[in-house]
């Protein structure tokens, strides 16, 4: 029971975006009852919105530990590593076996479907990276800002949406063409935001997820 009570109030921090609160009550559950599934699930989900991939992707490690059978772990690991760390092939992975857990479930086809769109974003996240690391080039405007879209959604990861945004303003065609587009203000809020200190000391205190 306390541990359900850390539990539902890490929840409730995390509903209101308090986040620092949120991953310290999600620890206190885990330290009460170490297999709470639910709990490990969540605080990686916490991290990740903290731009703490690494933790998340610790974390998850600590709940595949006591289990590796639950679809939304894999779905949130390929969460963590597209969206927290950029490892987008070994995302798709892991969305790949969400899909199938979900898909050995009856009536969740629709979350099996999730997974697998999931997994072929992550497949063409995965190409787009490779032309942007071999050459820079080869990548237009739109596949960078869904690639910085997909980063600010599953995760919050303000700083690796701010590279691509950046890869978008910074070249000479994209950014002509972005200029003409809505997005282009976005993108430039983005990189804003990027460049702006955010106080993150609360969680370092807390080494225990993502």
């Amino acid at each position: 029971p306390v541990a359900k009570a850390y539990y539902n109030l890490a929840n409730a921090h995390r509903e209101t975006s308090n986040y620092p609160a949120a991953v310290d009550n999600y620890q206190k559950c885990l330290e009460l009852k170490s297999d709470y599934t639910w709990g490990y699930i969540n605080l990686a989900g916490t991290l990740l919105k903290m731009d703490r991939g690494e933790r998340a992707y610790d974390t998850l490690q600590q709940l595949f530990e006591i289990t590796d059978e639950l679809a939304e772990s894999h779905e949130w690991l390929g969460h963590t590593l597209a969206a927290g760390l950029g490892k987008y092939a070994e995302a798709e992975s892991a969305y790949q076996k969400a899909q199938q857990l979900y898909g050995a479930r009856e009536g969740w086809e629709s979350h099996a479907d999730r997974a697998g769109l999931n997994a072929q974003r992550a497949r063409r996240f995965a190409e787009w990276n490779r032309l942007l690391e071999d050459s820079g080039k080869g990548v237009s405007p739109e596949q960078m800002l869904a690639m910085a879209d997909m980063h600010l959604k599953q995760g919050g990861m303000i700083g690796r949406s701010a590279r691509f945004h950046a890869d978008a303003l910074n070249d000479p065609e994209c950014s002509a063409e972005l200029k003409q587009k809505h997005r282009y203000n976005a993108a430039c809020s983005t990189l804003r935001f990027a460049s702006q200190p955010v106080e993150i000391s609360q969680l370092d205190s807390q080494q225990q997820q993502s």
